[in-house]
Formats: C-alpha cells, sequence, structure tokens
C-alpha cells in the first residue's frame, strides 16, 4: 500500500498575498503578485517529522509566527521569515 502525503493550504490570516503548504514534514510560505504569474516561496522548515497541524498566528506583530501541533501532543512556535537578503531594500 503506498501512502499518500496530505498536503495542507492555510491563507495568510490578515489576508497579505501569502500562503503556507504544509505537506509531509515542512511547511513551505509561498507569494504571490495578482498582477504577475510567477509565485514564489520566501520560507520553508523541514525535519518536522511528527508534523501533525499547524496554523498561523494572526497578530501584526509577528507576521511570521506560526503553532505547529505534533503528533506527541506538543505544540512548538516557529518562525517562518523570508531571508532578509531577498527582502526589497536589502
Amino acid at each position: 500500500m503506498v501512502s499518500q502525503l496530505e498536503r495542507r493550504v492555510l491563507w495568510h490570516p490578515r489576508g497579505e498575498d501569502r500562503f503556507a503548504v504544509s505537506s509531509g514534514s515542512q511547511i513551505v510560505v509561498y507569494e504571490y503578485a495578482p498582477d504577475e504569474p510567477a509565485i514564489r516561496d520566501i520560507a520553508s522548515q523541514q525535519d518536522l517529522n511528527s508534523l501533525k497541524c499547524f496554523a498561523w498566528s494572526p497578530t501584526p506583530l509577528a507576521s511570521d509566527l506560526f503553532a505547529v501541533g505534533l503528533t506527541a501532543g506538543r505544540v512548538d512556535l516557529l518562525r517562518l521569515s523570508e531571508p532578509s537578503s531577498t527582502r526589497p531594500g536589502h
């Protein structure tokens, strides 16, 4: 029997042009520009082997903050921010 990877998509909680996708043991944050045909990945976290679920924090003070639920029942907080070298003006 072949197991299927379950993918989950979560849109930015305050309506920014970003969304996160979880698949297997990773979370990737993407950004799209409605006027351009491209979607780019801006941040990711791998090695989340026991990832069960995730939620994007709605606070404007930490737009890159995620809560990650693990199969062991633990919840971790992690930041998935864009590397400063790819941000405009850096």
